[in-house]
């Protein structure tokens, strides 16, 4: 059931997992009935060589799940089901001090009438962060969390960062970039998703409550140029994403990248920290970045914030979206058109990307929880609402985005 208004503000129930020897504990450190005693959670956790397992069970779910016509659940669907079932009743069914503060929260969102429960994750061992929670399971409400307006589930990472929303003076500003470099890289459909994109956002676009500009080339000087051209909020990013490991005596820590390209015909992978500097604008006006390619939510086994996702919010960016496994094209798109529709409208993140999880579930039925939601602040409500300029004033497309849907045709014919 979606809240009564899609706008409104959710109460944080935020849960920490961590190890202690060779037993996971959990408590909860912020709901709206206080926090709980800490609490061993069930074996189900101790192994993990099982986790490793339990992990690769499901990542063949979903790839093997993606595109099918939805009918009867099929084999995909029920290993995706019993995961989430499995988790939900270890940490808030049989952990009784969870359970019941879980319970309890509940009743005061619906008491306040709040949007819903927010369940905001702080998990520090790394391959359990590594679970796609996403996918919780409520067998005696029948309901998958991930896809339910009233229980969003984030990754939140903490950080000293303000909550408060930014007021967009205009429209909100989004750049959007397709790296295809080629090489040992895949080629993704990348005209097909922009084009789709285009068409979802085309009507708000219109409206004066978007601008969507594409850069027209793929380099990392193309996005300096790019992004100091005018206060964006919002970066869109399509292509590959990866994790970049140290080699053997090196110091450094492994670190998420995406892949742009070189301008000589070859790949460069660009590290979060430096995706950060990249981003930076004299304004400080960026908020949100979508990493809308492979894995750019997946850490390390020895460390789950190495992702290119978790890196960038820990470099200042307050919020990301990124995927946590390899998604489909088809699923991409359903992504970008419902969650920028939503949140065009006013709807807060959690709840625009809820939406967007069902516009995928419609054509790929495992693939809904590849998207995860990572942030450092304690809001959904980014930007503080859009002041849209009249449509005879929205703001045309700029040579720059023209340039780029030129090359793009040319570059990538479906």
């Amino acid at each position: 059931m979606a809240p009564e208004s899609p706008t409104g503000d959710y109460l944080d129930f935020e849960l920490s997992i961590w190890a202690e020897g060779s037993r996971y504990y959990a408590r909860v450190t912020d709901s709206p009935v206080g926090p709980s005693k800490a609490v061993p959670l069930a074996s189900f956790f101790e192994n993990r060589e099982r986790l490793e397992t339990l992990l690769l069970r499901v990542e063949n779910a979903m790839l093997r799940g993606g595109g099918k016509v939805r009918g009867p659940l099929s084999i995909e669907e029920r290993t995706l089901q019993e995961f989430g079932h499995n988790v939900f009743d270890i940490v808030f069914r049989q952990a009784q001090p969870i359970a019941l503060s879980y319970a309890q929260s509940q009743e005061k969102a619906d008491e306040r009438k709040a949007g819903g429960l927010r369940l905001s994750l702080r998990i520090q061992e790394p391959e359990v962060a590594q679970l796609p929670w996403e996918y919780l399971y409520d067998a005696a409400e029948r309901e998958w969390l991930g896809l339910a307006y009233r229980s969003p589930i984030i990754r939140y990472l903490g950080g000293e960062q303000a909550d408060e929303s930014l007021l967009v003076e205009g429209p909100l500003n989004i750049l959007g970039m397709i790296a295809n470099p080629g090489g040992d890289w895949e080629r993704i459909d990348a005209e097909r998703e922009r084009r789709i994109l285009d068409q979802a956002i085309g009507p708000h676009q219109k409206a004066g409550r978007i601008n969507f500009s594409w850069i027209a080339g793929d380099t990392e000087e193309d996005l300096l140029k790019a992004i100091n051209k005018g206060s964006w909020h919002v970066f869109h990013f399509i292509g590959h994403g990866g994790l970049w490991k140290p080699q053997p005596g090196e110091t450094a820590e492994p670190e998420g990248f995406i892949v742009l390209s070189d301008g000589q015909g070859g790949a460069r992978e660009v590290r979060a920290s430096t995706l950060r500097v990249r981003l930076s604008t004299r304004t400080n006006s960026l908020r949100l970045v979508v990493l809308n390619c492979c894995e750019g939510a997946r850490g390390t086994a020895d460390d789950g914030r190495a992702s290119p996702a978790a890196a960038l919010v820990q470099c200042g960016i307050a919020a990301v979206v990124a995927m946590q496994f390899p998604i489909s094209d088809s699923a991409a798109i359903q992504l970008g058109g419902g969650f920028y529709d939503k949140l065009a409208d006013g709807w807060p993140l959690e709840a625009a990307l809820t939406f967007a999880r069902q516009m995928i579930q419609v054509k790929c039925p495992t693939e809904w929880g590849i998207p995860a939601l990572f942030t450092s602040v304690k809001t959904g409500h980014l930007f503080g609402g859009f002041r849209p300029l009249a449509p005879d004033t929205a703001p045309p497309v700029d040579s720059d985005t023209a340039r780029a849907r030129a090359r793009l045709r040319e570059l990538f014919r479906v």
